[in-house]
């Protein structure tokens, strides 16, 4: 036999179906915890590129705008005089240094960078262009004779030339110097180089997210397939749950109720407790069967007895039992009338049309002389008008005297199970609701409600 048909005739372990589902479980939430890792990783990366460019960006846009600022404030220098500009010419290159920060960032940001050497290139050319712009404030300072002027013009020298110049046309030359064709030309290749630093930074950065935004797709998406995953497999585990253990479960608790075998489905653990509920059930149904006839039945009737009276009340379940108490009305004037033959044959056809009124489930007793009993299984107050009718039904069979049998009629009196404490309250039950019955006329039935109805 193969393994499918082992499991298809035995049914799927549920040990073994949930130390795969766990295991199933824990894969996925692995993998599923591994690959959001992996994606929350690569965003980091993303984040951190970003705010590299953004920096490195910024960088490079200090260093330009220094460069311009310097040239601003040497231009308006040399063309008004103002010593507060030359202040802030020298407040930028010697305290604040955007330049050299810039720089500092690129050489950190992107050490072996074509843009770090784009940026070092412009940072050259404006520092040569610094040397222009010296000399020029140099000759502002000649030509104005300004006193204390900055301890970085002092180290600047004119040549003999310049030096041997008069004061306005050494203010005309200094001029020339900072917005002649020289100067912008210098002023363009240090812009064409941070432009070339700008866009090699920028092309870096395009691949760093290409594949940084690559990397991060594929891992939205293998979370998003592996949650469908598990979102299928809880689905597969709750109908795998109801299929081999609720719904087996659900079915045997209502067969159990009705007093049959339960069916061999689901788990293979539940098939297992299942055929043993069975085997029992069937020993127990045999043995019931298989009684001592004489010593639980009774001889005239063939229903059970007082001993088999007892003997089934004890193996029911109380509360979901209902007893039937009954007795033949004027039976002792029938015995006197027609003799105990006749009497004999009343007594039968009650006993056969009792039989034939109630289920195969439930049990006919005679508990002596005309006391008859009859015990309904599975049965609550909701059957009670069911049972009146069965009453008034038997007696209309019985007052048929096609048959040769004079025609008589019963009392009875209903009692549950869930209103008593133990069997002889039950019968105790019966017994009063059959005496109410016989004060009303006879011939019906009454009902045990705490009091009798």
């Amino acid at each position: 036999m193969t393994r499918w048909e082992r499991i298809r005739a035995n049914g799927l372990s549920l040990e073994t179906a949930n130390r795969l589902m766990l295991a199933f479980v824990i894969i996925v939430s692995a993998t599923l915890t591994i690959t959001m890792l992996r994606t929350y990783r690569q965003f980091r990366e993303l984040s951190e590129a970003t705010e590299r460019y953004i920096e490195m960006q910024d960088a490079a846009d200090d260093l330009r705008d220094a460069s311009d600022y310097l040239t601003e404030k040497v231009q308006r220098f040399t063309s008004s005089g103002d010593p507060s500009q030359m202040e802030d010419y020298f407040e930028e290159v010697l305290t604040t240094r955007r330049r050299e920060k810039a720089v500092a960032i690129m050489r950190r940001e992107q050490p072996d960078s074509q843009a770090l050497v784009d940026l070092e290139e412009a940072m050259a050319q404006s520092v040569a262009l610094s040397e222009r712009e010296l000399y020029a404030m140099r000759l502002v300072v000649e030509a104005k004779g300004m006193q204390n002027c900055p301890a970085a013009l002092e180290d600047v020298s004119l040549s003999a030339a310049d030096a041997a110049l008069s004061a306005p046309a050494k203010w005309d030359l200094a001029r020339d110097m900072v917005h002649d064709d020289a100067y912008f030309l210098t002023k363009e290749q240090i812009w064409e180089s941070m432009e070339h630093s700008v866009v090699t930074l920028e092309n870096a950065t395009r691949d760093v997210w290409g594949a940084a935004t690559v990397e991060l797709h594929r891992n939205i998406s293998g979370v998003f397939s592996l949650i469908i995953v598990q979102t299928l497999f809880i689905v597969i585990m709750i109908v795998l749950t109801a299929r081999l253990g609720i719904r087996p479960v659900l079915q045997a608790a209502r067969r159990i109720r009705e007093d049959s075998p339960i069916p061999v489905a689901g788990a293979m653990e539940f098939r297992y407790l299942a055929r043993s509920y069975n085997k029992m059930y069937d020993a127990y149904k045999r043995s019931i069967e298989n009684l001592n006839f004489k010593a639980s039945h009774d001889a005239l009737t063939h229903v059970y007895n007082r001993e088999g009276y007892d003997l089934i009340l004890s193996t029911l379940d109380l509360p979901s039992t209902a007893m039937l108490l009954v007795d033949a009305d004027h039976f002792k004037e029938i015995n006197d009338t027609y003799g105990h033959e006749i009497g004999d044959r009343v007594l039968q056809k009650i006993v056969d049309t009792l039989g034939r009124s109630f289920r195969s489930d439930d049990y006919v007793c005679r508990l002596g002389g005309d006391e008859l009993a009859v015990l309904m299984v599975h049965t609550d107050s909701s059957m009670d008008n069911l049972i009146a009718a069965k009453v008034a039904r038997i007696n209309k069979l019985l007052s048929d005297t096609g048959d040769g049998v004079p025609a008589v009629t019963i009392s009875a009196g209903v009692a549950h199970g869930s209103d008593a404490r133990d069997a002889a309250e039950l019968l105790r039950h019966a017994d009063l609701a059959l005496y109410e019955t016989k004060e009303k006329g006879r011939a019906g039935c009454s009902f045990y409600r705490g009091t009798v109805a």
